[in-house]
């Protein structure tokens, strides 16, 4: 069941590319073969980071912007984690890189996509933080991309 969540007031956010294309196919694949090693333990790692996921989704229904910063914070640890564990490579130099100069600008921000390499998505609730981040970004030779949000708000999908 699909229904509409207003866009939190003072929320913004900026996608940057890192220039390099991600393999959805091989994660998958990679993936499969995590499966085929351990099906159950796979289910729990999965199930961990979908609660990591619940609580970003539960922040964006109560319109808290903190709650949503530190999801976003939240959920991008939890599959940073998850990678490094098993090496899927979803987490590159070029997105670690792209994160720090969030960091460093007081943004938050999480690998969006299939990860390796790809794109990440970062938010603030300060637009001039978002600003600079833009500048170190386009210095360091990624692509920062602003968003238009949709007048209707986010879409969640049960």
């Amino acid at each position: 069941e699909a229904c509409a969540v207003d866009w939190p007031e003072g929320l913004h956010m900026i996608a940057g590319y890192s220039g390099a294309g991600a393999s959805t196919k091989g994660h998958l694949q990679a993936l499969k073969a995590r499966a085929r090693e351990n099906e159950a333990a796979l289910v729990d790692e999965l199930r961990t980071l979908g609660q990591a996921a619940e609580c970003l989704i539960a922040a964006f229904r109560r319109a808290s912007v903190s709650d949503i910063l530190a999801g976003v914070s939240t959920c991008h640890r939890a599959l940073d984690t998850w990678d490094q564990k098993h090496r899927f490579g979803i987490m590159t130099a070029a997105i670690q890189d792209m994160v720090r100069m969030a960091e460093s600008s007081q943004v938050v921000a999480k690998v969006s996509g299939a990860g390796g390499g790809d794109s990440i998505l970062a938010f603030s609730d300060d637009p001039l933080r978002l600003d600079s981040l833009v500048e170190q970004w386009t210095s360091a030779g990624y692509i920062p991309t602003p968003i238009k949000r949709h007048s209707q708000g986010v879409m969640m999908v049960d």
